[in-house]
């Protein structure tokens, strides 16, 4: 089952699992990839945001491929 992303702020689980990661740890090295290119930023404890408009349902449709 594909999960959404919405717009705004977001659990770190919930974007791991957006893009196909069965475990959020695994998660973090693309995580701080995307927060070194200013692409997201921690919103505080477990939560993320993102800078670009529209980038959640990017990385939904890039997970859902890849």
């Amino acid at each position: 089952m594909e999960r959404r992303l919405g717009e705004g702020e977001q659990s770190s689980g919930a974007v791991a699992t957006a893009l196909g990661y069965d475990d959020p740890r695994h998660a973090s090295a693309a995580r701080s990839g995307c927060i070194e290119k200013g692409l997201i930023y921690q919103a505080g404890h477990g939560k993320l945001a993102f800078t670009v408009p529209h980038f959640a349902r990017y990385l939904t449709r890039a997970g859902a491929s890849g």
